[in-house]
């Protein structure tokens, strides 16, 4: 059976099963006994005759009821049509599109947590290219505005993807940093495209669609921002990216979240080093330079990155052979970049 996304989107709407349990489901149903016409009573009886041989697959998964499972599917197509009304699209991890980076994607524990679909507006494509993660602080320095819009628009203009949040302060600064060149950029939400969040970035939300650019998120229409999501996106611009860029954060921000999931991935660490002490805004970028092998950059001028490409793709972890993991100690990149004073 091919697995299609209305499937996916059914069995993700029936009470007690989860993504997890989702795609053990799937990966069963490929089985050329079962088709895509096949009706909800015809895939109910298979799951349980495989429970009946103790089939060890389904092992602690929710079986639902065949009530559960119609007024699952009958939800779906609402949702669908209402993806539709909206222009947004949607791809599973069964399809050939899916970003492949994604297919990795651990959480912060360290757990493989690849997300099973995926509804996004813009250009998919664009997932395809080398990518850095620019996140941080809501609360940043002048300075650190400055900094991630710089790493941001330096790293786009060599074709890399500025992969964050689309929060207020240091993700902010990355979009638009990529935006400034007509670089790529990707952010990755907390709730259904239906809305934004926060409101402030409305607009900024709106012109990376309309400049080539991706607003992704895994939750379905009419889902609301909260904590936990939040923090379960985190995840993925670490996933999908191939190293992550700390501008500013604390010790104790929600910044460690995506890298905690970088480090875990073995995937580069870098933080922003500032000429000029920035407080507390900072701790966290010492932090990680001395507790997790972070490497500190201080500025790249235009004309070594636009000349070097290649060296600037590799050190962010980008090879067509392999992936590049950055030594504990490296020394910060100089050039004429100059924050304020």
């Amino acid at each position: 059976m091919q697995i299609s996304k209305d499937f996916v989107q059914t069995l993700l709407n029936v009470d007690g099963l989860g993504p997890q349990s989702v795609l053990k489901i799937c990966e069963l149903f490929k089985s050329p006994s079962i088709s895509d016409n096949s009706s909800d009573k015809e895939l109910l009886e298979y799951l349980n005759e495989l429970r009946g041989k103790k089939d060890k697959r389904l092992s602690r998964v929710h079986i639902p009821s065949l009530e559960g499972l119609v007024r699952a599917r009958q939800d779906a197509i609402k949702q669908i049509r209402r993806n539709e009304d909206l222009g947004i699209h949607a791809v599973t991890i069964f399809d050939d599109d899916y970003p492949e980076n994604l297919r990795s994607t651990v959480n912060e524990t360290g757990k493989t947590d690849a997300p099973i679909l995926l509804y996004y507006k813009g250009d998919l494509t664009i997932t395809k290219k080398p990518a850095l993660a620019v996140i941080g602080t809501r609360e940043p320095t002048n300075d650190g505005v400055t900094a991630g819009r710089y790493y941001a628009a330096a790293f786009a203009s060599i074709g890399v993807n500025i992969v964050s949040g689309l929060a207020i302060g240091c993700d902010t600064a990355g979009h638009r940093g990529a935006l400034d060149v007509g670089g790529s950029t990707t952010a990755f939400l907390a709730h259904g495209l239906d809305s934004i969040y926060p409101p402030e970035n409305i607009s900024l939300a709106e012109e990376i669609v309309e400049k080539g650019g991706l607003l992704m998120t895994e939750y379905p229409v009419g889902t609301m921002v909260n904590r936990y999501n939040l923090v379960d996106r985190d995840r993925l611009q670490a996933g999908l990216a191939n190293a992550t860029l700390v501008v500013q954060t604390g010790t104790s921000g929600g910044t460690m979240h995506a890298v905690n999931a970088t480090v875990l991935s073995k995937k580069p660490l870098f933080v922003v080093d500032y000429r000029n002490p920035q407080g507390e805004k900072t701790e966290g970028n010492e932090f990680l330079k001395r507790e997790k092998g972070a490497i500190g950059l201080r500025g790249i001028s235009d004309e070594e990155i636009k000349g070097h490409p290649d060296k600037y793709l590799e050190l962010i972890g980008y090879s067509n052979k392999e992936t590049i993991t950055p030594k504990k100690q490296a020394q910060p990149i100089q050039s004429s970049f100059q924050f304020e004073e």
